[in-house]
């Protein structure tokens, strides 16, 4: 059912939602404008019945207000998902409580799978979210949805303890935004050069937009880069942090060192003027 309790969407920002003239429940009398909290409470069910550790998903419809001169309320599709407990990894590894980065991958996952082009995740502020541990799924520079971690405040309406991991994806967005091109090309079959490069930058800079610079400047020939290791210490400063990235190079040739030297200064170069940062080591 599309039907909550208006405090419930008010501690996600959905102060305007649509309400119902006859509603069926006095407790559940708006239309929702998000997915969450409905998935929260399905989360408390679970609980009460000895389940806390919960991951849910949900695709349905939102609703917002009506555009001006029209009659019914606008209708979005979305994807929602929560987590909650325990991620039991056991022999592998200890289990551990949920944390932002499952509900991070979620965002990656419907990325990958439906081919999206120019897509970034960058830290966010989002109403009923924990403010350090948040993020924007963004497409061409819009942003698409969120994951992050519940807000304290927002779960004390159901009772649960943190930490709980939400992710929320408009569907419809999705749908008309640009995909991949998915053109089959021939492996090169010359050996790959890899490099490491750390960079000290501000707390507020994120590592993907630092990767997407090195795509940018260096081009095709960097074939893959990841951030590895993130660094916060005496060492490097207050408000800085360190990010290492692993680079790798590959292309119709075996690249020679005076190569892989040019492109990785070519990098350098690029972080350093467009993000201030300095080289690490």
């Amino acid at each position: 059912m599309p039907l909550v309790a208006p405090g419930a969407l008010a501690d996600f920002g959905g102060s305007d939602a649509v309400a119902l003239a006859n509603p069926l429940r006095a407790d559940e009398s708006v239309l929702r404008t998000a997915l969450v909290p409905r998935l929260l409470s399905t989360v408390v069910a679970n609980a009460a019945r000895g389940r806390p550790d919960v991951a849910l998903f949900e695709l349905g419809t939102v609703f917002s207000p009506p555009a001006a001169g029209e009659v019914l309320p606008i209708e979005r599709t979305h994807v929602g998902a929560v987590l909650s407990g325990v991620v039991a990894r056991r022999p592998l590894e200890p289990d551990r409580p949920v944390d932002v980065a499952d509900g991070v991958d979620l965002l990656r996952v419907i990325a990958d799978a439906i081919g999206l082009d120019a897509w970034e995740i960058e830290p966010a502020q989002v109403t009923g979210y924990h403010p350090g541990r948040t993020a924007h799924l963004t497409v061409a520079g819009t942003a698409v949805g969120h994951a992050g971690e519940v807000a304290a405040a927002a779960l004390g309406r159901y009772q649960l303890a943190p930490p709980v991991v939400a992710m929320e994806l408009d569907v419809t967005a999705l749908a008309d935004a640009p995909r991949r091109d998915r053109s089959f090309q021939v492996p090169s079959p010359f050996p790959p050069s890899q490099i490491d490069l750390d960079f000290v930058v501000d707390e507020a800079v994120p590592a993907a937009r630092i990767a997407s610079t090195l795509r940018a400047a260096v081009g095709p020939v960097l074939e893959h880069v990841n951030a590895f290791d993130e660094f916060r210490g005496a060492q490097v400063g207050t408000g800085k942090k360190s990010l290492a990235f692993a680079l790798r190079f590959r292309t119709d040739h075996t690249l020679t060192q005076d190569e892989v030297a040019a492109l990785r200064q070519r990098g350098i170069d690029a972080v350093t003027r467009e993000h201030g940062a300095t080289l690490r080591g």
